[in-house]
C-alpha cells in the first residue's frame, strides 16, 4: 500500500515538473523580442519613406516602432500577394533591420508646430517635405507614408497627397500616404483576435486603400464577374444594391489594370532608371463602339511617341451612389474622383496593342454586359474612357492632374436602355463627352 502511495505522488511531482518546465519555457519564447539594431539594409535602390510624425504637443505612442513596422510589413505582404495573382512578383520596397527583419526604418520627426496648425493633410505633408528638404540624404524615393498619433477619438487626418517634388515638374512626382489614426490599440495582433478583429480591420483597411492612392492608383470598382472588391472601389455591391467594400482586407485586392499600373511604380522596382521624368503625349484620334450578343466591343485609335505597356478601358457608369442618392449630377463635367469610384476597369495588354502606321496604334476589347451591376439600371448612361499606363510610371492622364478622366477626345459616352425582357437599345451619340 505504501508503495504504492509512494508511486503516486512520485507521478504527480514529476507531472508538476514538466508543467512548470512547458509554462516557464513557452512564456519565455514569448517574451523574446530581439531589439533592432543600429544599421538597416534597403530592399531595392527606392523605398518607401517611412515617417513618424509628431506635432510639437503630442509624444510618441507605446510601441510605435515595434507596432508601425509589423502593420507596414503586413501592407508590403497584402500588396506582394496581390500582385502575384497577375504573375507580378513584386511590391514596394522597403529598408529592414539587419538584427530583426521585424523592424523596418522609421524616421520620427517631432514637428515644433502643435495639434491645432496642423488640421489637413496638406499641413502635413509641407512638413514632411521640408524635413527631407533640410535632409536630402535621407530621401530615398518619391514615395512617403507618414504615421501619427490620433489627436482625439472623433477625428483624425488621413487620405493622400499628390504633389510635385519640385514646382519646376512638369508632372506630379509625389505620392504621400498620410495616416493619423495611430493609437495603442493600432496593433496588427488584432487581425488574428476575433473579438478585436472586427474594430482593427477597417483602419487597416483606409491605409491599404490610401498607400494605393499614393501610390498614383486611380478610383475603380469591380465588375460583377469578380470575386472580389476592389481595393480602390466605392461602397457598392457586385450585385445588387450597396454593401461596404472598404476597410475590408478579408474581402478586396487590387485589379490586374492596379497591378499593370503598380509595377511601373518606382518604389516596386529595383531597376535604375529614371522615373515620372516627362508627361507623356497621347491624342486620342478615334473610338469605335458596338454592343451585340450582349457584348460591348470597344476600340480606340491614338498617337503617342511614348512607350505603352497597357492601357486601362474604364466603362464608367454613371451611378455614384453616396449617402442613398446618386451624387454624379452632371457627369459630362465631372472630374472629380469621386464621381470616377464606380468606374469598371478592363486591362488591355500591351501585346494586344496593334501598331498602324508610325506612332498610329489600336487597341481592342470586349466585355460582357453581365459585368454590370443590377443598381446601374436606373441611371442607363455611361462613357467609356481610357488610361494610358506608360514606361516609366507615368500615367496619361495623370494622378494629379486637374481632370484624372481626361479631355474630351479621351472620352465616349453612350447609353444603354437594358430592360428585363425587352431588347436592349444601345445607342452612341454623335458628340464626344464636353
Amino acid at each position: 500500500m505504501k508503495k504504492c502511495q509512494l508511486f503516486f505522488w512520485m507521478m504527480i511531482l514529476g507531472v508538476l515538473v514538466v508543467a512548470c518546465n512547458n509554462v516557464v519555457e513557452d512564456t519565455g519564447s514569448k517574451d523574446v523580442d530581439i531589439p533592432p539594431g543600429e544599421t538597416y539594409t534597403a530592399q531595392g535602390k527606392y523605398h518607401l519613406n517611412v515617417v513618424y510624425f509628431i506635432p510639437s504637443d503630442l509624444d510618441t505612442l507605446p510601441l510605435w516602432h515595434k507596432r508601425l513596422s509589423k502593420i507596414t510589413l503586413y501592407a508590403q505582404e497584402f500588396y506582394l500577394q496581390s500582385m502575384k495573382r497577375y504573375g507580378f512578383e513584386k511590391t514596394f520596397n522597403l529598408e529592414v533591420n539587419d538584427d530583426n527583419p521585424e523592424y523596418i526604418r522609421i524616421r520620427c520627426i517631432r514637428s515644433d508646430k502643435s495639434v491645432t496648425d496642423l488640421k489637413t493633410c496638406g499641413d502635413i505633408t509641407q512638413e514632411v517635405r521640408a524635413y527631407f528638404k533640410g535632409n536630402p540624404a535621407e530621401l530615398n524615393s518619391n514615395h512617403f507614408l507618414v504615421y501619427i498619433p490620433q489627436y482625439d477619438h472623433s477625428s483624425a487626418i488621413t487620405g493622400a497627397a499628390i504633389e510635385k517634388m519640385n514646382a519646376s515638374s512638369d508632372v506630379y512626382d509625389c505620392g504621400m500616404c498620410v495616416f493619423g489614426y495611430d493609437t495603442e490599440t493600432f496593433d496588427i495582433r488584432h487581425i488574428i483576435s476575433d473579438r478585436a478583429r472586427k474594430r482593427f480591420l477597417p483602419y487597416l483597411g483606409d491605409l491599404l486603400q490610401d498607400l494605393g492612392s499614393s501610390f498614383f492608383l486611380l478610383p475603380a470598382a469591380e465588375r460583377a464577374s469578380d470575386p472580389f472588391y476592389s481595393i480602390m472601389g466605392d461602397n457598392l455591391s457586385k450585385f445588387i444594391g450597396f454593401g461596404t467594400t472598404k476597410g475590408n482586407p478579408d474581402s478586396f485586392r487590387l485589379s490586374a489594370s492596379d497591378a499593370m499600373s503598380l509595377s511601373e511604380i518606382q518604389v516596386f522596382n529595383d531597376i535604375d532608371r529614371e522615373y515620372y521624368q516627362e508627361r507623356p503625349e497621347v491624342t486620342v484620334e478615334k473610338w469605335d463602339l458596338e454592343f451585340r450578343n450582349d457584348t460591348v466591343f470597344v476600340a480606340c485609335e491614338y498617337r503617342t511617341p511614348d512607350e505603352v505597356v497597357g492601357i486601362i478601358i474604364y466603362n464608367d457608369l454613371w451611378r455614384s451612389y453616396t449617402g442613398n442618392i446618386f451624387t454624379d449630377e452632371d457627369h459630362l463635367s465631372s472630374t472629380s474622383l469621386a464621381s470616377a469610384r464606380d468606374a469598371m476597369p478592363y486591362l488591355i495588354e500591351d501585346y494586344f496593342i496593334e501598331q498602324l502606321d508610325g506612332d498610329l496604334y489600336r487597341a481592342s476589347i470586349t466585355f460582357p454586359w453581365t459585368d454590370v451591376p443590377i443598381a446601374w439600371i436606373a441611371t442607363k448612361e455611361a462613357e467609356i474612357r481610357a488610361r494610358f499606363i506608360m514606361k516609366g510610371g507615368t500615367f496619361y492622364p495623370h494622378t494629379g492632374d486637374v481632370n484624372i478622366k481626361g479631355d474630351a477626345a479621351m472620352r465616349r459616352s453612350f447609353s444603354l436602355d437594358w430592360s428585363i425582357g425587352a431588347k436592349p437599345d444601345f445607342s452612341v451619340p454623335d458628340r464626344v463627352v464636353e
